[in-house]
């Protein structure tokens, strides 16, 4: 039996939750603006965060960029080292749309579908990078499962995260769930609700979760730092994924 085909059915189910919810329709609505802002806010306001990513993917030889939006991170991390293979992946075809006309780099490879069932063969990839995504999950578990069928063994997840509900995080939160809800009313042209439903974007930090959701999908988390508006996390896949990989998750209570 395939990684892929023992992961848990909650993957299957979040997929279409994700459809039936509009989550692809309310982010291809705020692509524009997430375009227009957030490469910015990641190269002025988080600098040291570029090093700090180049070092945690040295050596990686092909990575994947689950989530990735208008495609800054899989940009930067394609120029910063010499690489057989780059791919940015994002669930939203306005995303995709925009990460291809704003890469001049030759050597990305954008795709559109589903971070829990991603379009290619297990261990595909030496690293996998998720950044500000996990936590709009309701449910992130199948996210783990499926990453971990992406890598090859020894290689490395490096998320980022929201960070541990500080007042400055929370705050940012709330602006952009509002920022994000506005304008898919306006696209919609009914302004109600002007926030962003639980149900389609969950936001609630995860990253106090790391531990158990890596060790029920076969990773090792090995590092966590969340100390500010952001956490970082590197998780590894372990060298057999019999006993964690195909674990599924137990339920909550």
């Amino acid at each position: 039996m395939s990684q892929r085909d023992a992961r848990p059915a909650t993957s299957t189910r979040l997929a279409d939750r994700n459809a039936e919810g509009g989550r692809s329709d309310l982010f291809d609505a705020s692509a524009k603006l997430y375009t227009a802002t957030f490469p910015y806010v990641w190269r002025y306001g988080f600098r040291s965060l570029h090093p700090w990513l180049a070092s945690r993917f040295a050596g990686c030889r092909s990575i994947l960029d689950a989530g990735t939006g208008p495609g800054y991170w899989a940009s930067y991390l394609a120029s910063v080292e010499r690489r057989e293979r780059v791919v940015g992946l994002d669930f939203s075809p306005e995303f995709i749309r925009l990460a291809r006309a704003r890469t001049r780099s030759g050597n990305v490879e954008f795709v559109c579908a589903d971070l829990t069932r991603a379009p290619f063969a297990d261990a595909s990839f030496d690293g996998i990078l998720c950044s500000g995504v996990l936590d709009t999950f309701p449910d992130p578990a199948p996210a783990f499962f499926e990453f971990r069928r992406l890598l090859r063994p020894g290689g490395r997840v490096v998320l980022i995260l929201r960070g541990p509900g500080t007042r400055g995080s929370k705050l940012l939160e709330r602006f952009f769930r509002f920022c994000v809800g506005a304008t898919a009313a306006i696209r919609r042209r009914s302004m109600r609700p002007l926030f962003v439903p639980e149900a389609q974007w969950s936001r609630k930090a995860i990253w106090c979760d790391l531990p158990d959701l890596a060790a029920a999908s076969g990773l090792e988390l090995s590092e966590c730092d969340a100390r500010g508006l952001i956490t970082k996390a590197v998780l590894v896949a372990l060298e057999s994924a019999e006993d964690g990989g195909r674990r599924e998750p137990e339920a909550a209570g």
